[in-house]
């Protein structure tokens, strides 16, 4: 995510994964870090963020690595990173 540190796709934009390997634009990549900053427990943020997931499946490796990455920040909502577990 970018908050504050390098973001991983600025060190190789060539990389590609095996599995969901497109590639998010720039600016797909801070839409999707603006829905998870954002998100709350709230149905509605949460089919957000799901919609968004679904539309950009083609890039399923690095939805994921986003949403690992924000799980690891001190900045992320605690109740974020404990509801992530339920669901």
């Amino acid at each position: 995510m970018n908050l504050g540190g390098e973001k991983p796709r600025d060190k190789d934009k060539s990389r590609k994964f095996s599995v969901g390997n497109k590639i998010l634009s720039d600016e797909e990549n801070e839409e999707f870090e603006n829905i998870l900053r954002d998100m709350t427990t709230e149905r509605s943020s949460i089919a957000n963020a799901l919609l968004f997931c679904f539309d950009h499946a083609e890039s399923s490796a690095e939805l994921v690595l986003i949403i690992a990455q924000s799980l690891k920040l001190d900045e992320t909502f605690l109740l974020k990173k404990v509801f992530s577990h339920f669901h």
